[in-house]
């Protein structure tokens, strides 16, 4: 491997792409470390060291919409406290435009007066 090494150089860890296709490295991954390791036991410079690229900081950064059912429920909960601030006008409104029902002649002869009233009410 190392008579390999010396005599294609970098070339022989890396895959190469010949005429559109693809080979695998001459020395695989595996066995650079193994040769990587032993020149570094034995003193000697590995110089087939890739540098490391510093991650790449891209321009833009993308605000991330959220799920709809967290935009809905802003939207839903303006709505109910806009009408719950109009409630109270809304339920004295209908007071006034809704008439007490009739009772019937068998149910004014047998409830009470209290019964009749909340009967009238309605629920």
């Amino acid at each position: 491997m190392a008579h390999l090494l010396k005599a294609l150089g970098e070339a022989a860890l890396r895959p190469q792409k010949v005429r559109g296709l693809w080979y695998k490295p001459v020395i695989s991954g595996r066995r650079a470390g193994e040769l990587r390791r032993a020149a570094l036991l034995e003193g000697q410079e590995w110089p087939y060291d890739k540098e490391r690229s510093k991650p790449k900081k891209h321009g833009l950064v993308k605000k991330l919409k959220g799920h709809k059912h967290e935009i809905e429920s802003r939207i839903r909960q303006q709505d109910i406290e806009r009408k719950m601030a109009d409630m109270p006008k809304m339920i004295a409104d209908f007071r006034k435009t809704s008439k007490p029902k009739e009772p019937s002649l068998l149910d004014s002869i047998l409830t009470t007066a209290k019964e009749r009233k909340l009967k009238a009410r309605g629920p």
